[in-house]
């Protein structure tokens, strides 16, 4: 395991993502494509942010090889469904779907466009954007530290220069403009799924043995792009390149801390720090209620950081998925989602665990 170090103060990233299930290694690549979004670019009042007023719309867009096959049109349409009917941000995200002839154990790709800006700025959006009704929410978004008082714990030899990095979909949520962001019409991301894999389209019959459940794994990635990613794992692939380098902390991070480091205060919420250090026991902590998370491919438990732990059943962010297997939308999945900046329709306190399950992912980016 490698030493802690206490980094103070505080990306863009090009990212692979590779997935082994079961005894058949398969590969998701997944490409963050980014750019700077200065301060300048926007102004949000918490009034703005507040008021939500209809569900959430996601456009489809589906690529030459997918358009002809209707059964994984309707799927990707259903996991799509998954998310309107419970996001109740009033924004339309876009998303490039397709299927290709990916080669030898790759089962998909999926990507989103990200992009990075001071601490602070991105601080101050998820901090401002608390909505009426959530608890979780009112007890900590306001106790969110700044970027002087932000700590977390980093790998020898990395550091945090002051930025954090956030997806177009997540940052869309959190009220920046369509405009600051490329405009209307600009892509959140691509998912391309592969051909030369038996895939089950509709779970309403079960999901055949010996295949993939197309809408859950679907339903998985499409929660990537709405912004469930950790640069822990970032950190994870460049240690094991025997590499150093930035980090730039993503919404989900504000939220993550070390099994000695859990708060259970506002002022331990503040001041306690992050754990970026891929290995360990790490948590999702929102004051009133912890979830547990996978700590890193290579240094960690053997799953990608960017998702709860496995086995436990803790949701569609659950890093694997066994064939035969459906997974849905839980109320974790769902509380990280209404901390990181999204408008949850009902609040997640109000809602029971509904899902098991996830898919498993592995980031890479270039080292800094």
């Amino acid at each position: 395991m490698q030493a802690r170090t206490l980094a103070l103060g505080l990306g863009a990233l090009l990212l692979f993502v590779g997935v082994a299930q079961g005894d058949v290694p398969w590969v998701i690549q997944h490409v963050d494509l980014q750019e700077e979004l200065s301060l300048s670019d926007f102004h949000i009042s918490p009034q703005e942010r507040a008021v939500a007023i209809q569900n959430t719309t996601i456009n489809l867009n589906p690529g030459g090889g997918i358009s002809g096959n209707a059964p994984a049109l309707a799927a990707f349409g259903r996991a799509a469904q998954n998310w309107q009917n419970v996001l109740g941000d009033s924004i339309t995200l876009n998303i490039n779907i397709d299927m290709a002839s990916l080669g030898t154990g790759i089962l998909g790709s999926a990507g989103s466009n990200s992009y990075y800006s001071g601490f602070n700025t991105i601080r101050d959006l998820v901090s401002g954007g608390a909505d009426t009704g959530s608890a979780a929410e009112a007890a900590t978004l306001g106790y969110l530290p700044t970027g002087s008082q932000f700590s977390a714990y980093v790998p020898t030899g990395f550091d945090l220069p002051g930025f954090m990095e956030a997806t177009r979909a997540n940052l869309l949520a959190l009220g920046v403009p369509q405009s600051s962001l490329g405009g209307l019409g600009t892509s959140d991301g691509t998912i391309t799924f592969s051909t030369n894999f038996a895939w089950d389209y509709d779970n309403s019959d079960g999901v055949t043995p010996g295949t993939h459940s197309f809408e859950s794994v679907a339903t998985h990635e499409i929660g990537h792009i709405l912004g469930f990613s950790s640069e822990v794992d970032y950190a994870d692939y460049v240690l094991n390149q025997g590499g150093t380098g930035s980090l730039y902390p993503r919404p989900l991070d504000l939220f993550r801390f070390s099994a000695g480091s859990v708060p259970t205060t506002t002022s331990q919420f503040t001041n306690n720090s992050r754990d970026l250090m891929p290995g360990g026991t790490d948590y999702f902590s929102y004051i009133d209620g912890t979830i547990q998370m996978s700590t890193g491919r290579y240094n960690g438990d053997g799953q990608q950081a960017s998702h709860w732990k496995d086995s436990l059943g803790l949701g569609i962010m659950d890093p694997t998925l066994a064939t035969g297997e459906i997974s849905l939308i839980g109320s974790n999945d769902l509380m990280a989602m209404d901390l990181i900046g999204w408008q949850i329709v009902p609040e997640p306190a109000t809602l029971s665990l509904l899902a098991v399950g996830g898919l498993a992912l592995i980031r890479r980016r270039r080292a800094a």
